[in-house]
Parts: structure tokens; sequence; C-alpha cells
């Protein structure tokens, strides 16, 4: 009887290591799956704040231009609308300075009424 006992206990610490070693695996194999998980999704993040960084500075350079080009347009409007300019050129279209103006006055009278 004995030497059953041993041999069942020889089973049963024998099935217990290969639990033991079976649960280990299972661990290290889904540590090592959630380390290649995570590296995967940091390299797809780098590159996604990359892309989006060169695109952020294009996108500042196009404001900075648009804003040059605005002032560029607001300079040119008030040099356009500067007295000198205006007198240059109704001088070149040889306009003539009014002194008095006559107005035309209508009498109410022709108009219909209700």
């Amino acid at each position: 009887m004995a030497k059953i006992q041993k041999i069942d206990n020889r089973i049963l610490n024998s099935k217990r290591k290969k639990r033991n070693i079976l649960s280990w695996r299972l661990v290290n194999r889904v540590i090592i799956f959630l380390a290649v998980l995570s590296g995967f999704g940091y390299i797809v993040t780098i590159n996604d704040l990359a892309v989006k960084g060169i695109v952020l500075e294009e996108l500042r350079k196009e404001a900075a231009e648009q804003n040059n080009l605005t002032n560029d347009y607001e300079l040119a409007i008030m040099e356009m609308e500067s007295y000198d300019h205006i007198n240059k050129r109704a001088k070149d279209m040889k306009m003539v300075k009014v002194d008095k103006i006559d107005y035309i006055t209508i009498n109410n009278e022709g108009v219909a009424k209700k």
C-alpha cells in the first residue's frame, strides 16, 4: 500500500508541476503579448503625432502667408483711398473742381396723390 501511495503522490506532484509550468507559461505569453501590443501602439501614436505636427506646421505657414496678403491688400486700399491719390486720378481724368452747385426744385403739385 505504501508503494501505491508513493506512486499516487508522485503522479499528483507531477500533475501539480505541469499545472504550475503551464500557468507560468500562460502568464509569460500574456506579458509578452501585452509588451508587443504596447510597443505597436507606441509606434502608431508617435507616427500619428509626427504627421499631425507636420500638417500643423504647414497650416501655420499658410496662415502667415494669408496674414501677409491681407496686410498688403489693406495697405493698397489705404493708398488708393488717400486724398493725394484721388486728386491725382481726378487730374488724370481731366475733371474740374466744382465751385457752385445749383439744385433743381420740383413742385409737388404734379405728383399723383391718393
